[in-house]
């Protein structure tokens, strides 16, 4: 354990996160820059005889040292630093943004099948934002929940031991820690154990049974009266098997040839988890703006959980022409993971983000401590062209699966075998990592 924990270590310390940047993030970083060169420039030339100010960079301790020690040399700069401090703070305070991450029942936007449309059954506001993300891996086999644990703690694939405590340093347990109102969403009833599962992660409180479509329901209602910052992590149920709503979309008339491509049930079947996923756009663009009407500032994030169980199989008996099929069979990473970024807008992340990247993403963006958390120690980096997500292992350079007769020659196979101890450890095991992350702070 303690040798897993170490190589996790050395990654994290050379990991370089301002790839994780937002835009609004990298601007607030750039600004308190700007402000701390400014100090440190007053600093440089107030320098006399008595006093001589020669640190690299900005040592917040010593100007509160200054007051004290230099009080004649503090007194001709104090209006022009105390500006400066008063700047960076409330920069700094421009951090605390509220939070909300929405994964999406079944959802899948038929892009590599957008040119057989008569006519897109997919909003154009949708499609916009879509085109201007990354794509990311959907889950596999129990999806739903795997989603959630990726995007909440990091953790590949794995099922976890009932908890009699809290489990720390997961997404939702920083957050709290850091001041925020961490709430969980459910259009379903209780499934996957959730009830249990969200306490010992860190959720202050959850909602299940809002119905289909209810989240924004929800927040319209309520999004006034929760307390800020907030963090909420939701989950839809329209685009389940045998979900439906009555709209007036009309796919079927406008799209009959596309529908011909499918015979019999499967017909039925594209017709269903099609239509779901149309209305699942509508409502991806209806949560964004009663987001955004409240909180502009705010952080959104909308990640499908799987495909529909079906799917490949229908799309294999289909008569869709052969590239088309395999492109979209051989694609394991067929959905965008659409990313709002306050009064910035759309946000794409780097080609190779990762579900389990998630958590971390979102800490960095908010400026707060993860250090040697499991979301840091579970990040999945990219090493020598290479990178794994949900157990499987894929080369970057062309997004092809790596054999597993070569993977336990490469680097990160010993990388990905850390993590899986860890998260094992954490969530089935006896936590180890809690002692020696704290012998290693000592």
């Amino acid at each position: 354990m303690s040798d897993s924990i170490n190589l996790l270590k050395e990654y994290e310390l050379k990991r370089d996160v301002s790839k994780l940047y937002l835009k609004s993030t990298k601007n607030i970083f750039d600004n308190i820059k700007r402000l701390e060169d400014d100090m440190h420039s007053i600093l440089i030339n107030a320098s006399n005889d008595s006093f001589i100010y020669n640190n690299e960079r900005i040592d917040y301790d010593y100007i509160d040292k200054l007051k004290n020690d230099y009080s004649d040399v503090y007194s001709n700069i104090a209006p022009l630093i105390t500006n400066d401090l008063e700047r960076i703070e409330n920069l700094k305070h421009s951090f605390k943004r509220d939070i909300y991450l929405i994964f999406l029942e079944s959802f899948y936007d038929y892009s590599h099948f957008k040119n057989l449309f008569e006519k897109d059954p997919f909003i154009k506001e949708y499609r916009d934002w879509a085109n201007n993300s990354t794509k990311i891996a959907p889950n596999v086999n129990n999806g739903s929940f795997y989603a959630r644990l990726a995007g909440l703690t990091a953790s590949s694939p794995l099922y976890p031991k009932t908890q009699s405590e809290k489990i720390e340093n997961t997404l939702p347990d920083l957050l709290s820690k850091n001041g925020y109102n961490t709430i969980a969403l459910e259009e379903a009833l209780n499934t996957y154990n959730l009830k249990t599962f969200y306490p010992s992660i860190g959720f202050s409180s959850q909602i299940f049974g809002l119905g289909t479509t209810n989240i924004n329901t929800y927040l319209v209602t309520n999004i006034q009266n929760l307390k800020t910052p907030i963090f909420t992590a939701g989950f839809t149920i329209l685009g389940h098997t045998d979900s439906h709503l009555d709209n007036n979309l009309n796919i079927a008339e406008n799209n009959k040839k596309f529908l011909n491509y499918f015979e019999g049930n499967d017909k039925l079947h594209i017709m269903e988890t099609l239509d779901n996923s149309a209305m699942t756009a509508i409502e991806i663009i209806k949560i964004r703006d009663t987001i955004l009407k409240h909180s502009p500032n705010a952080i959104i994030m909308f990640k499908h959980d799987h495909l529909y169980p079906y799917l490949k199989a229908i799309i294999q008996r289909s008569s869709i022409d052969e590239k088309t099929k395999t492109n979209f069979l051989n694609d394991y990473k067929p959905s965008p993971i659409l990313i709002w970024d306050g009064t910035n807008g759309a946000y794409k992340t780097d080609e190779n983000f990762t579900p389990e990247n998630i958590p971390l993403f979102i800490a960095v963006n908010l400026n707060i401590d993860y250090t040697n958390s499991i979301i840091s120690l579970l990040y999945k980096e990219e090493i020598e062209n290479t990178i794994s997500t949900y157990n499987r292992f894929y080369y970057t350079s062309n997004n092809m699966p790596i054999d597993n007769n070569e993977v336990s020659n490469l680097i990160i196979f010993k990388y990905e075998n850390a993590q899986r101890i860890l998260s094992q450890d954490i969530f089935q095991g006896k936590k180890y990592y809690y002692d020696l992350i704290n012998i290693s702070n000592k």
